[in-house]
């Protein structure tokens, strides 16, 4: 099993368990490099198996407590598309005030710390797979408030699993364990990293037991072709947008090609999940979309018909 596969990952790190915990411990301490480790950690939504069959839709991310007060999310991201940094921007900010009630101090509000690992490149900006991002001032870089950190790891960007073993730092080993633990032939590689590595080991031999167990292989592979069938969907309504939206460019500006081209490309993802019974919120969700956006492309697509 694949445990980039978001299902699969959260199986690993995600039950409240003592191995998934040891496990989630060590990824965490790996990404953020602390001098402070974090030492224990509370599940905020610990994996329900009602929860996934009711909605198998849902995105299935990881929210913890730790023993510093903070608030981590952590998410394995296979899907790409053109919003998916405004979704990343709309669950930071809702991670910070979750729990916060109106009336309340703002003293409560408690750091919060969004870790998203990406399959393929997303920070077009840099060749870093590893990127950290903060409120700070722009021309003196300082920090506005050290509430709110975003980290995001892109699969896509990293190489470093070339490297011997024994030359990698703590989060290589982990990258190629997420990367490479589903490749037969990075076998050997991945048994180098657990014998290093105690808190990958049990990652790994919680990756082998769920492995063995037959409805949780058929719902990660069920997932996988889900996540599979999001992405065709959005490549295919992608160029078909690409292509209307050069014709149109021909005739009233490239400009206002890629425009038309883009919010017919828009009202193709929809449809096509609406077809395959995502909610609006869900839809909202994926594609960063506003539910005003979603009705809109719906009804310019029964005006078309």
């Amino acid at each position: 099993m694949d445990p980039k596969v978001d299902y699969v990952f959260k199986l690993i790190f995600g039950l409240d368990k003592d191995e998934c915990k040891i496990a989630l411990r060590g990824l965490l301490n790996s990404i953020l490099n602390l001098e402070d480790k974090i030492k224990e950690i509370v599940y905020l939504n610990p994996y329900l198996d009602k929860q996934y069959e009711e909605d198998k839709q849902s995105i299935l991310d990881i929210k913890v407590k730790t023993n510093k007060g903070e608030k981590i999310d952590i998410e394995m991201q296979l899907v790409s598309y053109e919003n998916l940094k405004k979704r990343f921007l709309y669950y930071w900010s809702k991670l910070y005030i979750d729990d916060f009630k109106s009336g309340e101090d703002y003293e409560k509000l408690n750091k919060v710390i969004q870790i998203i690992i990406v399959k393929d490149d997303l920070i077009k900006e840099t060749k870093k797979y590893h990127t950290k991002y903060k409120i700070k001032e722009v021309e003196e870089n300082f920090e506005y408030i050290n509430d709110m950190e975003l980290h995001i790891i892109e699969l896509g960007k990293f190489f470093e699993n070339e490297k011997n073993v024994e030359k990698m730092d703590r989060l290589e080993r982990w990258l190629t364990f997420l990367k490479d633990a589903d490749d037969e032939s990075k076998r050997k590689v991945i048994e180098k990293i657990i014998e290093r590595e105690e808190e990958i080991k049990m990652a790994h031999e919680t990756l082998e037991q769920v492995s063995q167990d037959d409805i949780e292989r058929d719902r990660a592979l069920r997932r996988a072709i889900f996540l599979s069938d999001m992405t065709s969907m959005r490549n295919e309504a992608r160029r078909k947008g690409l292509a209307e939206g050069k014709e149109k460019g021909r005739e009233e500006g490239r400009e206002e090609g890629r425009e038309e081209g883009k919010r017919k490309r828009d009202r193709m993802i929809v449809i096509n999940m609406l077809n395959n019974n995502l909610t609006k919120d869900q839809i909202a969700d994926y594609t960063g979309l506003s539910k005003e956006e979603i009705d809109e492309a719906v009804n310019r697509v029964r005006e078309e018909d």
